[in-house]
């Protein structure tokens, strides 16, 4: 079975976000994660894909539907 894999240069545009007091706004994060799916013309759910990809610390734990919410979907 043959699969496609989908083009994540985009991912290194954005900056991890760990969730503590060194890390950039979430609303700053949201954005780039945001910018970056455009400018690589993500999908929606790669969109989400990406968030969750660059989430470390306790952003690991922010719940998958506050992820649709923060960008927008």
């Amino acid at each position: 079975m043959a699969t496609a894999t989908k083009d994540m240069w985009v991912a290194s545009l954005v900056e991890p976000w760990k969730g503590d007091s060194n890390s950039v706004p979430v609303t700053e994060f949201f954005e780039s994660v945001t910018e970056a799916a455009e400018m690589g013309r993500l999908s929606a759910k790669d969109k989400v894909r990406l968030a969750r990809l660059k989430l470390r610390g306790s952003g690991i734990t922010i719940p998958p539907c506050f992820l649709l919410i923060f960008l927008g979907l």
